[in-house]
C-alpha cells in the first residue's frame, strides 16, 4: 500500500490500496463503484465508533434509501438521501 501526505493538512492518505476494495488497515475503501451493505456497515462502524450493522442498513433500504440494481450503495446518493431524511 502506498501512502502520501495530504498537501494541505499533512495527514497520511492512501493513494493505492491492496485490491479494489481494501483501504488502510483493511477498512473497505469507498470508490466510484457501489459498496456492499456488509462493507458499508464495517466502514461506518470504524468511522463512527458506533456499531452499524447490515440489518440497520436493510432498515434504511426498507425506508427508501437508494441502492443500485446489484444491491450496493453509491455513497454520494446515500449521503444525499440521509441529508433529506434528517431535514424532515
Amino acid at each position: 500500500m502506498s501512502q502520501s501526505k495530504h498537501r494541505k493538512t499533512g495527514t497520511p492518505r492512501v493513494d493505492q490500496a491492496e485490491g479494489p476494495a481494501a483501504g488502510r488497515n483493511g477498512t473497505p475503501k469507498p470508490s466510484g463503484g457501489g459498496i456492499a451493505p456488509g462493507q458499508l456497515a464495517e466502514l461506518l462502524t470504524r468511522a463512527s465508533g458506533r456499531d452499524i450493522t447490515a440489518d440497520m442498513l436493510q432498515t434504511a433500504i426498507d425506508a427508501g434509501a437508494p441502492t443500485r440494481a446489484d444491491g450496493t450503495f453509491n455513497l454520494i446518493d446515500l449521503m444525499a438521501w440521509l441529508e433529506r431524511e434528517i431535514a424532515r
